[in-house]
């Protein structure tokens, strides 16, 4: 199971505050497929190896969350290019609305299936994630 906490969406917004963080301003902007969520298993594979970086392929599911300043085009952008890494499962977290869209079924390009929702109701995973991320207590920007 994939959970998404409150301190995972804190962390967020202050690395997007201040220019993100230390590895990510070191390696490249924070919305790299490459650096995408990857199967547990193999995560501690990779950090033994200097090549840390996943492959998207390897990517169960993604997760990005909007900053403040960020604009509807850049959002569709960004999840057409975890489509073409074919990432198989993008949750976008919206602090600025109190949403989040699930994108899932990567093909030529787009997600075939979006199903939007909002902080409170629970994102249901697909298969094989199983269960729900929880978005009750999500913060929103002020």
């Amino acid at each position: 199971m994939v959970t998404v906490t409150v301190r995972d969406v804190e962390a967020r917004q202050e690395a997007a505050q201040y220019g993100g963080s230390k590895a990510e301003r070191d390696v490249g902007p924070p919305t790299e497929p490459a650096r995408a969520a990857e199967d547990a298993g193999k995560a501690e594979e990779r950090r033994q190896d200097e090549n840390w970086l996943a492959d998207p392929e390897d990517a169960a599911l993604a997760a990005e969350v909007i900053s403040p300043s960020e604009k509807s085009r850049d959002i569709r952008d960004k999840a057409d290019w975890y489509a073409v890494a074919r990432v198989p499962v993008l949750l976008v977290i919206d602090p600025r609305k109190a949403t989040w869209t699930l994108h899932t079924r990567p093909d030529d390009g787009a997600y075939q299936d979006v199903l939007p929702g909002k902080f409170g109701e629970p994102v249901p995973l697909p298969e094989p994630l199983h269960g729900d991320v929880a978005t009750g207590d999500f913060p929103v920007y002020g």
